[in-house]
């Protein structure tokens, strides 16, 4: 029997949710609505997302063919995001559910998710499109689970083909195909995979598709030239510090503490004379190297688990130390690791406190520097406290990184031994 109070939070969740549909968004909108209204060559957008804009470019012109411009349109753009959005609901419930015979679990996971405010911000109130990158990503996690690493493949492609930020669900699925032992699963996965990826391009012709979805799939690790684009990371930090430290000599030490930090553009290593090959090297190259490491040992600290849970929270975490450590992020680029953690946590109990944490900072980070929507305003002062909040937030997201570290070992640890002892 449904709880009345469930049912009531689902509807308040529908209305918040499609109040913030007709808002204006971010900048990325008017990007989406020149690319539904002229639907010309692919540009700088990847295939799935090209053909979800010419669906709402077709739409409004059948709706509006006056008007080129209109709330309607915005609408269009931002309907799907809803319609992924409350598809990734009914899919954790079932989920959930069928794995854990409890119905207050599988309630936690809807809620988790319908009334989360950082994807509700990203998808309904900013229109940045990443709900429709999550639900495939995260589809393509469970299929490996059920035994289908074809279709996985094909999900994980469709993922990667909708925004880029979806290649960061790869070294889970990889670490997954392999546990769960499905014979030829990685061969089968990326067979899928291209299959899907042929699929969307050839209408474009190969020739020149591709380029075009290597200049944007290349664009998440050179999108930009600064240390950090607003996103509250390690190099968020760093950017305050530089600012802090140019303050210093005109100023006295408190007052040049509240300065607000600003991007600042990513400097070159410096290197012996004697080294000057390898001059090419920045922090960029650096902090990539970094990242690449840790999800080195990630997947190698989870290797061999077959628990969902498990490798939920390997997804999650390999979002969050792309995000922690690399050069030249933006804000929604840690988005995906709500729904992964969501997952985790409806599975398995001691991930909560670590989604509650996580889905506060990225709404957080959201809200800072975009408000709910441009010219609608409610953004938190970052002047709120006595350091400038966005840099109270990104050492509370360097800190999280090392907590979730530490749970995924837990949860390895309890996994291992869980499978011995039934032996």
């Amino acid at each position: 029997m449904r709880s009345p109070a469930f049912l009531l939070a689902l509807l308040l969740g529908l209305l918040v949710r499609l109040a913030a549909l007709p808002l204006p968004g971010g900048e990325e909108v008017d990007k989406w609505k020149a690319q539904a209204v002229s639907q010309q060559g692919l540009g700088e957008q990847l295939p799935a997302l090209w053909y979800e804009l010419g669906l709402a470019g077709r739409l409004h012109r059948a709706i509006a063919p006056t008007t080129a411009d209109s709330s309607t349109l915005i609408v269009l753009i931002k309907l799907p995001a809803l319609m992924c959005s409350a598809a990734l609901t009914v899919l954790f419930y079932t989920v959930t559910e069928a794995r854990t015979r409890r119905a207050e679990s599988a309630r936690w996971a809807v809620l988790a998710i319908w009334l989360n405010p950082a994807l509700i911000l990203n998808g309904e109130a900013l229109g940045l499109m990443d709900p429709l990158m999550i639900l495939p990503a995260t589809m393509a996690l469970l299929l490996i689970h059920a035994g289908a690493p074809m279709a996985a493949g094909v999900f994980a492609a469709v993922a990667v083909l909708t925004r880029p930020e979806g290649v960061l669900i790869l070294p889970a699925l990889v670490v997954a195909a392999v546990a769960l032992g499905a014979r030829f699963a990685l061969l089968r996965a990326t067979l899928g995979a291209v299959l899907s990826a042929a699929v969307l391009f050839v209408p474009f012709g190969l020739s020149a598709a591709l380029p075009s979805a290597w200049i944007v799939l290349r664009g998440l690790y050179t999108r930009s030239d600064m240390l950090s684009a607003n996103a509250a990371n390690l190099w968020w930090i760093v950017s305050w510090g530089l600012r802090v430290r140019a303050m210093g000599p005109l100023t006295h030490p408190l007052p040049a503490l509240r300065v607000l930090a600003l991007p600042a553009p990513v400097p070159s290593l410096p290197t012996p004379r004697r080294f000057s090959a390898l001059r090419f090297l920045d922090v960029r190259h650096a902090a990539a190297a970094g990242v690449v490491l840790w999800w080195a040992r990630v997947c190698w600290q989870a290797w061999g688990t077959v628990r969902l849970a498990v490798h939920a929270v390997v997804a999650a975490l390999t979002v969050h130390i792309f995000f922690v450590l690399m050069v030249g992020l933006h804000e929604p680029q840690q988005i995906l690791e709500v729904p992964l953690l969501a997952l985790a946590a409806a599975l398995e109990s001691s991930v909560r406190p670590v989604f509650y944490t996580v889905t506060v900072m990225v709404a957080l980070n959201l809200n800072l520097f975009n408000g709910i929507s441009r010219g609608s305003g409610w953004a938190v002062p970052r002047s709120i406290t006595f350091i400038d909040a966005s840099v109270i937030l990104a050492a509370a997201n360097v800190i999280t990184l090392f907590w979730l570290s530490g749970l995924l070992a837990d949860l390895v640890a309890e996994s291992r031994r869980t499978y011995s002892s039934r032996l």
